[in-house]
C-alpha cells in the first residue's frame, strides 16, 4: 500500500484483487483508535490548544486488478480490526501525516464514500512509429505502464481524483491538452511533454454565483484563456447549464500553474426565447480564423442553439427551435470551416427506431449573418456523433467524413451541398468484425480474448461502436466505446461485443472515402482498469508531445473510488494564529 500527501490531505492507496484496501483497519477502527498525540508536519504549536476544529481526510482507493474477493474470503470487521492487521500509531505516524495531531485529541468523527468512482485513463498512440517499426501499440510511459493513470497524475499535482474524464482538447499552442469531467465540475489540466496534469480548476462553488454541475467539454479562447461547457451547472440561482471562463497563470518555461475565474453566463430566458423547455448546454466552438473569433455557437442537448460572445460573456442571438427540424435535440461538436472565417459546421445527432425516430442533422451556421445557412439531413436512428475535415486530391473539393455511433457506419459528405461521397459504410461488416481484435485486463497475460458471438442481433457482431474521430494522413483513427457504455448510449443500442480502445482505417486521399484495400486498418484496445465499470474509450484528438503528433484517447471508466475521514482536534487549525492579546482576569468584580 502506498500513500502520497498532496498537501490538500488526500491520498492514494492501492492493493490488489479487493476493493478494500490495505487501509481498512482504520477505516473500521473505533474512534478511540485516533486519539494519538502525533503532529508530523510540525504545523503546530502545541502552546495554543484554546480552539476546536475539524479536519476532512480524503482517501482514493485504487483496485489494480478486476478479480472480485468474494464474501466467503472476505475480511469482516472483527477480522479488519484485529491486533495483528492495526496499524501502530508509528505506522500511522508515517503513512497518515497531519491525521493525527499530538497534543489534540483527534477523534474520527465520521468516515463515508465521497465519491464512489473516479479516475480514468489516459492512452498515447505515435502514428509514426508504428508505420515504421509496423507495432501497434501504446506509448510506453517512463513508468514502464502503456497509459497514464489520470487520478494518480492529479493527485501528484496536488489534485483529487474526478469522476468520469470525456475530452482531449489541446491548446492553440500545442503546449498543453485539457480533459474535462463529465461526471464533476472539474477540468485538469495536462503538459503535452509530460502527458502528466499540471494544474486542475473546478467551478464547483465560485461564490456568490455559480455552482457547477458537470462539466462535458470546452474551448480554448486563446493559450491562457479556456470556455468549460457545463451542462446541468447553475448561475445566479438558474441552473439549466453555465458557460464559464477561466484565465491561466504559467511558469517562467510556459506550463500553466494556476488558473483564475473570469466570468460566467447563465441561462436565464434562454429556453423561452428558443421556445424550448429546458436547456443543456452540451458544446461551445467558434471560427478563430477570422473576425467573428469572438462568437461561440453553443449547442444544446434539450434543444435549439445560440450564439454567445466570449468575450464580454453575453448572448447575442437565441435560435428558434423550428429552425432546427427534425434534429431540435441532440446538440454535439461544433468544428469550424478550415477555409471561410464566418462559418462553423454544429453537429445534431439523436438515437432511435422506427416508434421513436432520432434524427442528424450537420448545421452549416453563418458567424457574420448570425443565419443558419444549410442544413445536412443524414439517416435517422445513426447517431451521428464525430466529424473530420478531408480535401480531396482528385478535385480539391472539401468533404467531411462522419461517424454514425448507432449503427457503426460513415459518411462522407461535400461540405458545399452536401451531397454524399459515400453513404452509409459498415465499418464493422467491411472490415473489424474479421479481424482478431485482442482486450487486455490489465493484470493478465496473454489476455482475455472477446470472440464473435453467434447471434442474429446485428449489434452481438459488432466490434466497433465509433465515437470521435480524427484524420491523419492516410487513417482516420475513432475512439471505440467499450460493451456498457458510461455515457450517452441508450443501453437499447449497446454493442455487446464492442471492443474499447480506438480504431483505424485507410481513406484514400484521392476521394475521402474508405480505401478499397484496408489491409493496413488496425485496432489498438485498451486495458480493463476498472473495479467497477467497462473500459469505455470517448474523447480523442491529435496532440502535439515532444515535438511529434500523437493520438491520444480518454478511457472514462472510473479507476478507484474517494473515502473521506471527517476528524475533530481540540486544538487550532493548521496556520491559524491564537489571540495574541487575550483578556487578563485579575479577580472577581464588586
Amino acid at each position: 500500500m502506498k500513500f502520497i500527501s498532496t498537501g490538500i490531505f488526500a491520498y492514494i492507496a492501492s492493493a490488489t484483487h479487493t476493493t478494500r484496501s490495505a487501509s481498512s483497519s482504520l477505516n473500521e477502527d473505533k474512534p478511540s483508535s485516533l486519539h494519538k498525540k502525533i503532529d508530523s508536519q510540525g504545523h503546530y504549536d502545541a502552546s495554543n490548544h484554546n480552539t476546536r476544529e475539524y479536519h476532512r481526510f480524503t482517501t482514493s482507493h485504487k483496485r489494480v486488478t478486476k478479480q472480485r474477493k468474494s464474501p466467503k474470503n472476505a475480511k469482516s470487521p472483527k477480522d479488519a480490526k484485529s491486533p495483528k492487521d492495526a496499524k501502530s500509531p508509528k505506522d500511522a505516524k508515517s503513512q497518515y501525516p497531519g491525521l493525527y495531531r499530538e497534543g489534540c485529541d483527534s477523534t474520527l468523527v465520521a468516515n463515508y464514500t465521497k465519491d464512489t468512482v473516479v479516475g480514468g485513463t489516459l492512452y498515447a498512440f505515435d502514428p509514426l512509429t508504428s508505420q515504421i517499426d509496423g507495432e501497434k501499440t501504446w506509448i510506453t510511459m517512463p513508468n514502464g505502464k502503456k497509459y497514464v493513470d489520470l487520478a494518480l497524475s492529479a493527485i501528484e499535482a496536488g489534485c483529487s481524483p474526478k469522476r468520469r474524464p470525456h475530452m482531449v482538447l489541446p491548446s492553440p499552442n500545442g503546449k498543453h491538452s485539457i480533459t474535462t469531467f463529465f461526471g464533476d465540475q472539474d477540468f485538469h489540466v495536462l503538459s503535452n511533454d509530460a502527458r502528466s496534469v499540471v494544474a486542475c480548476v473546478s467551478s464547483e462553488f465560485i461564490k456568490p454565483s455559480v455552482f457547477g454541475g458537470n462539466v462535458h467539454t470546452g474551448v480554448w479562447l486563446s493559450d491562457d484563456e479556456f470556455l468549460a461547457v457545463d451542462f446541468t451547472g447553475c448561475y445566479n440561482g438558474l441552473c439549466g447549464g453555465v458557460l464559464s471562463k477561466f484565465g491561466f497563470s504559467t511558469d517562467p518555461n510556459g506550463i500553466i500553474n494556476g488558473s483564475t475565474w473570469l466570468g460566467s453566463l447563465g441561462h436565464q430566458g434562454v429556453a423561452s426565447a428558443r421556445k424550448t423547455t429546458a436547456t443543456g448546454p452540451i458544446a461551445a466552438g467558434n471560427n478563430p480564423i477570422g473576425l467573428y473569433a469572438d462568437l461561440h455557437f453553443v449547442s444544446d442537448s434539450k434543444g435549439a442553439g445560440s450564439i454567445m460572445n466570449a468575450t464580454d460573456m453575453t448572448w447575442v442571438k437565441h435560435f428558434d427551435v423550428s429552425e432546427f427540424g427534425t434534429c431540435a435535440t441532440g446538440g454535439l461538436w461544433i468544428y469550424p470551416h478550415p477555409t471561410d472565417e464566418e462559418l462553423v459546421l454544429v453537429v445534431y445527432g439523436n438515437q432511435g427506431d422506427s416508434s421513436t425516430p432520432g434524427g442528424s442533422c450537420i448545421f452549416k451556421v453563418n458567424m457574420r449573418t448570425l443565419s443558419i445557412d444549410d442544413t445536412f439531413q443524414l439517416q435517422d436512428n445513426a447517431d451521428l456523433h464525430g466529424i473530420a475535415y478531408c480535401t480531396r486530391s482528385v478535385d480539391n473539393e472539401l468533404a467531411i467524413i462522419t461517424t454514425m455511433r448507432q449503427t457503426g457506419t460513415i459518411n462522407v459528405l461535400n461540405v458545399a451541398d452536401g451531397s454524399y461521397y459515400e453513404n452509409g459504410y459498415d465499418v464493422n461488416d467491411k472490415i473489424f468484425n474479421a479481424m482478431n481484435i485482442t482486450w487486455y485486463d490489465e493484470s493478465s497475460n496473454p489476455g482475455m480474448k472477446r470472440k464473435l458471438q453467434q447471434s442474429t442481433d446485428p449489434y452481438e457482431t459488432h466490434k466497433l461502436m465509433p465515437d470521435l474521430a480524427f484524420l491523419l494522413g492516410d487513417f482516420l483513427y475513432i475512439t471505440a466505446r467499450g460493451p456498457k457504455p458510461v455515457s450517452a448510449v441508450k443501453e437499447p443500442y449497446f454493442y455487446h461485443n464492442a471492443h474499447p480502445g480506438m480504431f483505424a482505417l485507410k481513406i484514400d486521399p484521392a476521394t475521402c472515402t474508405p480505401a478499397p484495400d484496408q489491409s493496413e486498418a488496425f485496432a489498438v484496445t485498451t486495458f480493463e482498469r476498472s473495479p467497477e465499470k467497462t473500459s469505455d474509450v470517448h474523447g480523442l484528438y491529435g496532440v502535439m508531445s515532444n515535438g511529434q503528433q500523437e493520438i491520444w484517447a480518454i478511457d472514462q471508466a472510473g479507476t478507484g473510488s474517494i473515502q473521506s475521514f471527517d476528524v475533530y482536534s481540540n486544538c487550532l487549525a493548521y496556520g491559524s494564529i491564537a489571540d495574541p492579546d487575550p483578556p487578563q482576569l485579575l479577580g472577581d468584580e464588586d
